[in-house]
């Protein structure tokens, strides 16, 4: 299955440095044809705090409030469930990990009613100045494109993030996987999301190759960390970056096109143990 014209006008437009300027008049587009559904989803939840238009299609790819949250409040469901099955009846500090205007994060809650404190942490500044405006219960952080997220060594017992691989350089990739490493307990758990097997027919046959070899495929030419800066991982590439935790499970109970893995950190002792002995190839150094 080839590109579609579309795919094909987009790739274009990248190539010659036009795609951010093409996007604004997109999203203008998209604002118009849902404005009557998201009136009258407003007018049927007056008091669900909705971030502003272009913070929306930032973080998805239209400007549709409807999808925005009952999309959040499905992956909250599923990884709450995920979180549950590794971590009952345990306090938890959880940190969101690119957490944008909390679609996600509002609706995290413990099946079982252990004690959950939330954190969410994102690079724009103007989002993270939005969430702390409306949900005061959650506490949120403002870190840069590349780490660090100002949180002491082992702090969180969950670390997650929902479509923020998937807008990574492989340089990238290295640094939030260290990071993350650093800001988890031992056996702290790990879930994320990826653009894996089910894009790989939205790929030109070249990128295609470099899928199949176990290369991490990216599209830039367009501001990294924003959503038309693609990253796309096959199966191999995505435990090659996980290698460094213990079970490491690609999940089957998330909805939508992208593949959530999860994964437990090592003991500072065995991570201390692999630096020592020079490490994985192609894996960070960590500072343990």
């Amino acid at each position: 299955m080839g590109l579609t014209p579309l795919q094909r006008f987009a790739d274009i437009l990248r190539k010659i440095y036009l795609l951010q300027l093409a996007d604004f008049f997109w999203f203008i587009r998209l604002y118009l044809l849902v404005y009557k559904e998201n009136n009258e989803f407003r007018n049927q939840y007056p008091n669900v705090p909705v971030p502003p238009p272009l913070i929306l299609y930032d973080i998805q790819g239209n400007c549709s409030l409807p999808g925005f949250y009952y999309g959040g409040l499905s992956h909250a469901h599923e990884i709450s469930q995920t979180i549950a099955a590794g971590k009952p009846q345990e306090m938890l500090n959880i940190l969101e990990w690119g957490c944008g205007p909390a679609r996600v994060l509002r609706h995290l809650q413990s099946p079982d009613g252990s004690d959950w404190r939330l954190w969410g942490s994102d690079y724009n500044a103007h989002t993270i100045s939005w969430c702390k405006q409306h949900w005061p219960t959650i506490n949120f952080l403002q870190n840069g494109l590349a780490p660090p997220i100002p949180a002491e060594n082992g702090f969180f017992d969950v670390i997650y993030c929902v479509s923020v691989f998937t807008h990574l350089s492989k340089e990238l990739h290295q640094q939030w996987i260290t990071e993350i490493i650093r800001l988890l307990k031992p056996g702290g758990l790990f879930i994320g999301t990826f653009h894996g097997e089910e894009y790989r027919t939205d790929l030109t046959s070249d990128e295609q190759l470099l899928f199949d070899s176990g290369e991490l495929v990216t599209r830039g030419k367009t501001r990294e960390g924003k959503k038309n800066f693609g990253a796309y991982h096959c199966d191999s590439f995505v435990r090659k970056l996980l290698s460094p935790f213990r079970d490491v499970k690609k999940l089957d109970t998330f909805s939508g096109r992208q593949t959530a893995w999860s994964a437990l950190k090592e003991s500072d002792e065995i991570l201390s143990s692999r630096v020592q002995r020079g490490g994985a190839a192609n894996l960070p150094v960590y500072t343990v």
